[in-house]
């Protein structure tokens, strides 16, 4: 690490709670220009570097960003280097100028000098000498900073302080008073100037608080702090407390140039105490009465927290009862499902080759009677399917393959085999949906619509079209409605029709079957991260409803 990279570490943290300092190279040298620019770049110097090659640049440059160093070419295309200096001292007075020239004259030194340069370099340009120039200026500079800082920083917190403050020299005369301390001795500055502490106003009233001044000031003379609590009585006769800090402000030779002394007024405070001290006594007696009270609380609060242990403990019981049933429940209707398709499927396929031999053989109304039983047949098949799917998503055995699919695809499918349902009962089903890419298991979603389109067309009970759309949510879902002007359903039944084997107990919509396509379809859609609803006003239409996620590609 070389000297500068060394100064720049060691002032890091300086130039990071000050201004950066700003460093302005004119020379109408291109080449020499960017030369300097670099080396001073390379050495990372804390600092902001701006260049100009001419001298009304380097005007405008100032006026925008005041230099701390300005490194200036004596010749600057037709212009003179060194009338830029006063101008440059009329942006910022404390700016350092140092001059560069291929003439090794004296005379244009003293003329730099006079001019008000700092410092004097020959072409052509020595990195190391440039460097070293710079390195001094930018540690110059960076103390001035950093002791200006430090002086209006210490003047702010002098004057704005809300605490007494005397400066005296080292035998107690006063050098300096903030205007808080002057404002409660009822003076000023002309009237203690060159006084003895101990004989200004105010302080001169008490002869022991004089004397104990006296002594703090000689003990910290030499070096010591010291912390007193005295007590004054002002012209109104009325009594305060104050506490008096005397402190020593050493020089680098550890000898006591000067006193600070901070006196606090803890009137408040004392008055504080001796109130805190008799609440205390209170408090005391009253903690002995509450810690009665709070035994025979906690006592009651043990026999509470032990029912509610014996509380849970039963809740925890109940819990794994009904998971057992809900398990059990779910066990024998798969087990009866698959006992009963076994004779299902032999009255279906006896029932099928009947009715191969229907028209040789049958006569209409024994034809018609086998097609009742084929028809019933199918409609039991479908429902032990669907008790049989029921309990497998119980059982948490329904395996899915989410992928992306389009959902345009998927419901014009579902809609060519359930079109002519809705043609037959003299209304249409009207498919705006545009493509949109989904995440979900086909068959699954497949049944779901089926479900869905089913019930709309079932609960659609004066022909009106059914209208089917779709909308993007703010939380990047697919929401598609099916909707109709339907005579509408009561909210008390709509919350049924998605619970397991509930119908719609009305005349309106009695019909057969288990009552659990929705209830499979709400399931599904919680599988696949989606959900299904619905929304009916009386006289205003129903409207199914689902969401599933988009797919990102």
């Amino acid at each position: 690490m070389n000297a500068m990279q060394k100064l720049c570490n060691e002032q890091t943290e300086t130039m990071n709670t000050t201004n950066a300092i700003n460093i302005l190279i004119v020379d109408d040298d291109i080449d020499i220009l960017h030369a300097i620019r670099d080396i001073l770049e390379l050495e990372e110097l804390p600092c902001q570097i701006n260049i100009a090659d001419n001298v009304g640049d380097a005007i405008e440059i100032s006026k925008a960003t005041p230099p701390d160093i300005a490194i200036l070419d004596i010749k600057i295309g037709k212009d003179n280097g060194l009338n830029l200096v006063p101008e440059l001292k009329e942006i910022n007075r404390d700016v350092s100028c140092i001059m560069i020239t291929a003439f090794r004259d004296t005379e244009y030194a003293i003329s730099a000098i006079r001019f008000g340069a700092h410092d004097f370099i020959y072409k052509p340009v020595e990195p190391v000498k440039i460097i070293k120039t710079i390195e001094n200026l930018i540690n110059n500079k960076t103390l001035e900073k950093e002791r200006s800082i430090l002086e209006r920083r210490f003047e702010t917190i002098f004057e704005q302080s809300q605490q007494w403050l005397f400066i005296l020299s080292s035998n107690g005369i006063l050098v300096n008073a903030n205007q808080a301390a002057l404002d409660a001795i009822e003076t000023d500055t002309d009237t203690i100037h060159n006084k003895y502490l101990w004989d200004t106003p105010w302080w001169s009233n008490s002869l022991s608080t004089q004397q104990l001044i006296k002594s703090s000031i000689k003990n910290t003379a030499s070096g010591k702090s010291c912390i007193n609590e005295i007590s004054l009585t002002n012209s109104k006769n009325i009594k305060n407390y104050y506490e008096l800090t005397i402190k020593p402000i050493v020089s680098d030779t550890n000898i006591t140039d000067q006193i600070l002394v901070e006196c606090r007024d803890i009137t408040t405070r004392k008055t504080f105490e001796e109130n805190i001290s008799k609440f205390n006594k209170e408090l005391e007696n009253k903690v002995k009465e509450r810690t009665m009270e709070l035994r025979q609380s906690i006592s009651l609060l043990e026999r509470e927290v032990e029912f509610r242990k014996r509380a849970e403990i039963e809740l925890i019981e109940q819990k794994d009862k009904a998971e057992e049933a809900n398990k059990a429940k779910s066990e024998f209707l798969s087990r009866m499902s698959h006992e009963l398709r076994t004779p299902l499927n032999a009255i279906l396929g006896f029932g099928q080759l009947l009715e191969l031999d229907a028209y040789n053989t049958l006569t209409p109304d024994q034809a018609g009677n086998l097609h009742e039983i084929i028809n019933a047949g199918n409609h039991l098949l479908e429902m032990i399917n669907d008790i049989l799917e029921l309990s497998k998503i119980d059982q948490g055995d329904y395996a899915l393959q989410i992928e992306p699919m389009n959902i345009k695809d998927i419901i014009t499918a579902s809609l060519s085999s359930l079109r002519h349902t809705s043609e037959n009962n003299g209304f249409r089903i009207i498919n705006n949906i545009e493509e949109n890419f989904i995440l979900a298991d086909y068959t699954a979603i497949k049944q779901v619509l089926d479900h869905i389109i089913a019930n709309s067309i079932y609960y659609n009970k004066n022909s009106s079209d059914i209208i089917i759309e779709s909308t993007i949510t703010d939380y990047n879902y697919l929401k598609i409605t099916f909707n109709d002007a339907g005579p509408g359903i009561e909210k008390e039944l709509c919350d049924n029709l998605f619970t397991p084997f509930e119908r719609l107990s009305t005349t309106m919509f009695d019909t057969e079957g288990p009552g659990i396509g929705l209830a499979i379809s709400q399931n599904l859609m919680a599988l696949m991260h989606g959900k299904t609803g619905i929304s009916s006003t009386i006289g205003k239409g129903t409207c199914f409803w689902l969401e599933l996620p988009l797919s990102k590609n």
